[in-house]
């Protein structure tokens, strides 16, 4: 919760993103209900999502009276004495940097439906006014001001990361290396893309023309070229490397894919390189995902 215009969506979209179900402007009086729905795991579909997500759900709360305030400490009261870990986040954000988001989105405050003699700003102190006990008693305070959505989702993580003992996370990235043939077109969704045409083509040999990389006599081919064990070294040493400053960025996923020309040999034994290399790094909070566009597993 917090002042509007302060960020709301964005702080939703990086905490979903990290694995939580998200509940957006839940009325208060239906917060017991919807814990227990949580708790026996009727909330959501389990079929779509998967069962680890049931342990983790952020509820975006709207206050807007002290009625709401007093309704809010006691059903926080209830959350507590069941022995769930929870945390209260109070988005903040300075004046001028509300009034210049709601002038470039031309987007009405909501205290402004009920609410037409005071002016935007008015409406804005008014509300920071009346959400001040409850940021005082926060949890967490996450200001806005001046960040873009970038630098307000690393804030996000990096308060998970604090957490993270009490909650089980996901891997809050994910890398995805893609194989491709490049007569077949470049991925729409890569990041980077990295050309192995230059290593010996196994297509030209009779004998293994008719495997993939994912085969050992191919597999063992490609990789037992020097020039493709130097690449695969060195282009593993780049990734770790973009990786990094893509998690400093806020942004929680990266593409790359590896071509030859018809993606079924060269490009599918360097992916299965590549990632064998990145998951033995250990890099933190990365998950890897591999996928073989030109075959059909």
């Amino acid at each position: 919760m917090g002042v509007s215009g302060a960020g709301r969506s964005t702080v939703l979209r990086a905490l979903e993103d990290a694995g939580f179900y998200i509940i957006d402007n839940l009325p208060l009086s239906l917060i017991g209900h919807t814990l227990n729905l949580w708790r026996g795991g009727s909330l959501i579909d389990a079929a779509r999502y998967g069962s680890k997500l049931v342990s983790r759900l952020a509820i975006s709360l709207s206050i807007k009276s002290s009625a709401d305030e007093i309704l809010l400490w006691e059903q926080r009261g209830k959350v507590i004495d069941q022995g769930i870990a929870n945390w209260l986040i109070f988005l903040d954000c300075k004046l001028d940097s509300i009034l210049r988001r709601y002038s470039e989105t031309r987007r009405p405050h909501p205290d402004s439906l009920i609410d037409q003699e005071h002016s935007l700003e008015q409406l804005i102190i008014k509300e920071k006014s009346r959400l001040s006990l409850i940021k005082e008693k926060a949890d967490i305070i996450i200001d806005t001001s001046n960040k873009n959505i970038h630098e307000t989702k690393a804030e996000v993580q990096y308060f998970l990361q604090s957490v993270s003992s009490f909650v089980n996370l996901d891997p809050q990235f994910r890398c995805n290396i893609i194989s491709f043939g490049f007569k077949f077109g470049i991925p729409n969704d890569c990041d980077m893309v990295a050309d192995v045409r230059f290593l010996a083509n196994p297509h030209f040999i009779e004998a293994l023309r008719p495997h993939t990389g994912l085969e050992s006599p191919v597999y063992d081919f490609v990789l037992g070229q020097a020039e493709a064990k130097s690449f695969v070294e060195l282009y593993q040493s780049l990734l770790a490397f973009v990786i990094g400053k893509f998690q400093e960025s806020g942004r929680n996923s990266f593409t790359v894919g590896i071509g030859c020309t018809g993606g079924q040999h060269r490009s599918v034994a360097i992916a299965v390189a590549l990632m064998k290399r990145l998951k033995e790094q250990n890099l933190e909070n990365v998950e890897f995902r591999l996928m073989h566009r030109q075959i059909s597993l």
